[in-house]
C-alpha cells in the first residue's frame, strides 16, 4: 500500500488543529482500512479554491455500496468488523462546527473519495467549539 500527498493549499487558516486533525486521521485510517495492503494507494490533496480549504482523501479500496451511502455519516453505523461507527458521525459534526461541508462519493471496485470543505477563515480570534 502507498499513501500519496498533493497539498496545494496555501495561505493561513484559523482553525481548530486538533480537532480538524481528528478528521483527517479518521479518513486516513477510514482508507487504509479499505484497501488491499499489497496494492492499494491512499491519496490525501489539499487546495486552496475561491480562499476555501478543500481536503480530498481517496483510496483505490472497495468501494461503498449505493444504499450505503446515505449512512455512512449516521452514528454507529459501520461496515468494518471492528468499530464503533462514530469516526464519520464525529468528523461531519467537527466540519459542520467550522461551517464546512464534508461530502463522499464512491464506486465500487473503485475506490472512494472523501471530500472535506472548509471556508475561509482569517480571524485570528475565532476559536472553534465542538
Amino acid at each position: 500500500m502507498t499513501i500519496e500527498t498533493n497539498l496545494m493549499c496555501t495561505g493561513e487558516y484559523f482553525i481548530d488543529y486538533e480537532k480538524c486533525q481528528q478528521v483527517i486521521i479518521n479518513l486516513l485510517i477510514n482508507g487504509i482500512d479499505a484497501v488491499d495492503a499489497n496494492e492499494g494507494k491512499v491519496t490525501v490533496e489539499t487546495e486552496s479554491i475561491n480562499g476555501d480549504v478543500h481536503i480530498r482523501v481517496s483510496d483505490t479500496g472497495r468501494g461503498i455500496p449505493a444504499e450505503e451511502m446515505e449512512k455512512v455519516f449516521e452514528p454507529f453505523y459501520t461496515s468494518k468488523k471492528q468499530g464503533t461507527g462514530l469516526g464519520l458521525a464525529i468528523s461531519k459534526r467537527i466540519v459542520e462546527a467550522h461551517d464546512g461541508r464534508i461530502t463522499v462519493s464512491s464506486e465500487l471496485g473503485k475506490g472512494t473519495t472523501f471530500t472535506v470543505v472548509l471556508p475561509a477563515n482569517t480571524d485570528k480570534s475565532a476559536r472553534m467549539t465542538v
